[in-house]
């Protein structure tokens, strides 16, 4: 977990799948606990396989922004994630950005 000073960022190595989707549930809940983050940004450029566990907590961390009026972006997505997505319809509730420099916000000044 990587904080700045207007996002936070998650990278996720490896599967996204019942073994890891309980650890990404923690550490987004963890980030959320203090004051929270403008935006929070879930890179998945490394991830590997994603199952429906792993759906399954990118929603939980969708709920929780929301919750906490932070900005989620899912950045990095590889094609079976956006697959994924776009079958179960969560392509059009997720902000999704190819790129970091994309997802990041814009520096004031």
């Amino acid at each position: 977990m990587t904080v700045g000073a207007d996002a936070l960022i998650i990278e996720v190595h490896g599967a996204l799948d019942f073994h890891y989707a309980s650890l990404l549930n923690r550490e987004v809940d963890a980030a959320l606990l203090g004051p929270p983050p403008a935006t929070m940004i879930i890179d998945l450029s490394a991830a590997g396989h994603c199952d429906s566990s792993g759906l399954a907590a990118l929603v939980h961390a969708l709920r929780r922004c929301r919750a906490a009026s932070t900005h989620l972006v899912l950045t990095g997505l590889q094609a079976d994630l956006e697959r994924w997505l776009a079958i179960t319809g969560l392509a059009r509730v997720f902000d999704r950005r190819p790129h970091m420099a994309d997802a990041l916000p814009p520096q004031a000044g």
